[in-house]
């Protein structure tokens, strides 16, 4: 059966791709919070140079001046006077200091003067650093990109199952065209075994290769028309039927006549085993005992065909011509009946009569 284990490599590809995230994701928050702080600033010098009224800058120190004063409040430097000439520093700090009193004296009233219009110096806007752009949208196309790496690798296991369940169906399908015509391999030994199973009556059919056969070997096995297959897959030598492998669902299958041929490729072992449920229970009862009736047609013909069947553990079997196969999981007995060269097409069939003390 199919493992969805996960290897080392994905897990570390996944441990990877996770750190990257985190940093990736770090940075990207980081570059937004730097280029929103710096329009936050810009934002809150605009508005307040609304609120002072403040149109121009000191040549001096940089400070802001509001609008109509001729010296500046933070270093007590001159104004321009126009708006295309700035005074040197060394000039404006070569000037005497204002004196009012001086001013008084050497005004008289009604002194008219010409003011300078104001001269209206819009700031400079700070341009976003373009380092800064590129990193931020190379970080977004990185986290965009590993994003879609770890989606791809964190396939659920359904998906993979389907994934699996496709690639049966194609296979199947290339196995159907030409095991119609030649290249089936046919089992050396056959079984065909009925048992109750929780209360319903089940068959199971099984097939050995011969030792020399390569794998991947195809094969058929036919079952009564119409019949519910539960399960058709290669059997192990581990005897756990957790381990062994099933072939991908649904069948590759055909009728011919009263039969379903199921068909499939063996590659890990050399035998298979196909469970279907019965129509009918195979048990006619006495009074101290039971009958069970087994029949079967092998598709191919068949070196070894057994016909068996599983009794309860409390019954006694008094024929010698059978051969004992062995306990099963629940304690019952398996009984068969052992006949050679079973020709292909031909009925074969027996009674297992059993009595219960």
């Amino acid at each position: 059966m199919s493992s969805n284990g996960h290897t080392p490599l994905l897990i570390l590809l996944k441990i990877i791709l996770g750190c990257n995230l985190n940093l990736l994701s770090n940075f990207f928050i980081c570059s937004c919070l730097i280029y929103n702080g710096n329009l936050t600033e810009q934002k809150l010098q605009l508005q307040e140079q609304e609120e002072l009224g403040i149109m121009a800058y000191c040549a001096q120190c940089g400070k802001a001046v509001k609008e109509g004063a001729r010296f500046c409040a933070a270093c007590g430097t001159q104004v321009n006077e126009s708006s295309d000439q700035v005074l040197p520093s060394d000039v404006v700090a070569a000037a005497p200091p204002f004196n009012a009193a001086d001013f008084s004296q050497n005004v008289s009233v009604g002194t008219s003067f010409q003011v300078p219009a104001p001269t209206f110096q819009q700031p400079e806007k700070k341009k976003f650093p373009v380092w800064a752009t590129v990193l931020i949208v190379t970080g977004i196309l990185l986290l965009l990109g590993a994003c879609c790496v770890v989606g791809v690798l964190a396939l659920s296991d359904s998906i993979r199952e389907e994934i699996n369940m496709v690639v049966g169906r194609q296979q199947n399908a290339v196995i159907a065209e030409f095991t119609e015509v030649d290249g089936v391999v046919h089992f050396e030994q056959l079984i065909y075994k009925v048992m109750e199973a929780q209360g319903t009556w089940i068959a199971i059919i099984g097939g050995d290769l011969s030792d020399d056969v390569s794998l991947p070997a195809t094969i058929e096995v036919a079952v009564p028309a119409g019949a519910s297959v539960f399960w058709f897959g290669e059997i192990g030598p581990s005897g756990d039927p957790d381990l062994d492998p099933k072939f991908a669902y649904p069948y590759q299958w055909r009728t011919e006549g009263d039969f379903d041929i199921y068909t499939a490729i063996l590659t890990h072992y050399h035998r298979i085993q196909i469970e279907f449920v019965l129509d009918s229970s195979p048990v006619s009862s006495s009074s101290d005992g039971a009958t069970i009736s087994i029949e079967y047609v092998p598709l191919h013909d068949a070196p070894e065909l057994r016909l068996a069947a599983a009794v309860p553990v409390e019954a006694v079997v008094s024929d010698l011509n059978l051969e004992f196969l062995g306990a099963g999981p629940d304690g019952e007995l398996a009984f068969a009946y052992l006949i050679l060269d079973a020709p292909s097409g031909m009925r074969q069939s027996t009674q297992i009569a059993y009595t219960i003390d």
